[in-house]
């Protein structure tokens, strides 16, 4: 797990690569400690709102937490907003990876298009509506 100092210093790099703009309205969602309090920071809101976002940005640990929260922030999201989930990286003991264990979010027709590093502990997949997707 990252240091909060370190996540600190470089809460603008992973914000960069998750293509966070300052004017989005944006939420984090079921974050660790540490990340949440780097992106509070920033604005984002750490509770789903009435209003819709711009960018949010889930974690899990497992697919029960995709189960518990998926629906939830992809209802609250714009149409094509900047969705980014986190999942442990392949040493974690989970039932969720790259491959597997998205069903929740694809039976929302939603389906992956990037994947990055957040930090030694989390991967991260970008979203985006089915029909926004280019076919190989």
């Amino acid at each position: 797990m990252m240091t909060k100092e370190k996540l600190l210093m470089n809460i603008n790099d992973i914000l960069k690569k998750l293509k966070y703009k300052d004017e989005y309205k944006a939420l984090v969602l079921n974050a660790p400690k540490e990340y949440e309090e780097a992106v509070g920071k920033t604005g984002f809101d750490t509770q789903v709102g009435a209003d819709k976002y711009d960018f949010a940005h889930l974690f899990v640990n497992n697919k029960d937490e995709l189960d518990k929260y998926g629906k939830q922030v992809v209802d609250s999201l714009k149409y094509d907003g900047v969705l980014w989930i986190s999942y442990p990286k392949g040493g974690a003991r989970t039932d969720i990876n790259r491959d597997q264990g998205w069903d929740t979010i694809k039976n929302l027709d939603l389906r992956p298009v990037s994947q990055i590093a957040i930090d030694e502990t989390w991967s991260a997949l970008r979203f985006r509506p089915v029909e926004r997707v280019k076919k190989k």
